[in-house]
């Protein structure tokens, strides 16, 4: 019996994004949801991308931020690559650029909209 999260709800979780511990960072990015979200959600993430210092912090918020835009982990796939690797270790430019360039692929799915 699962109860469905509020956007109220997902938007309080973004406290979390910035605990001074790196688990609970690390814990924030791999739980929210990613086929519904919220712009507060996003924000979170996208600011974790730019200032995270902790590796598996960063890395699982550039997983979940790439996942909510529809692009799940493939190895294979070389967009995938590209893009993980400009979120994960680029400059604030590259980090930019690698954004627009996941919202060129796809719009996530704003929870209430």
């Amino acid at each position: 019996n699962l109860v469905q999260p509020t956007s109220e709800h997902m938007n309080k979780m973004c406290s979390f994004a910035l605990s001074n511990f790196k688990e609970i960072r690390t814990i924030f990015a791999t739980s929210v949801p990613e086929k519904v979200t919220t712009p507060a959600i996003l924000n979170a993430l996208k600011s974790m991308i730019f200032t995270e210092a902790d590796e598996m912090a960063l890395s699982s918020a550039v997983m979940k931020f790439m996942a909510i835009y529809g692009m799940e982990f493939d190895a294979d796939d070389k967009d995938y690559k590209v893009i993980y690797n400009s979120l994960r270790s680029g400059g604030g430019s590259e980090k930019l650029a690698a954004i627009k360039r996941l919202e060129k692929i796809s719009s996530p799915i704003l929870f209430g909209y």
